[in-house]
């Protein structure tokens, strides 16, 4: 992946029209095919990063069931080894 120095991330797709297209190419001196590639290349960034951070949160979810389980299940044993009942 090549990254452009000094370059901001263009705002969504969503958030532009036709006009405002052509008007930020002219201002950057490129065509607005260009610079609509740009953004489409930015929106796809910005999504699977997303994606990666919801699988992240998934995943820290699911190490804390485990061990939240693996806890209870030893303390559960450890009140049995000590003969209380429930």
């Amino acid at each position: 992946m090549t990254t452009v120095p000094n370059r901001h991330p263009h705002p969504p797709l969503a958030d532009w029209d036709a006009t405002s297209l052509i008007m930020q190419a002219t201002d950057e001196g490129r065509t607005v095919s260009e610079l609509l590639a740009e953004i489409l290349a930015d929106d796809a960034a910005a999504k699977r990063a997303a994606r990666w951070e919801l699988a992240g949160n998934l995943a820290l979810t699911v190490l804390a069931l485990i061990v939240t389980y693996c806890t209870v299940i030893g303390a559960v044993e450890i009140l049995v080894s000590l003969g209380v009942s429930a």
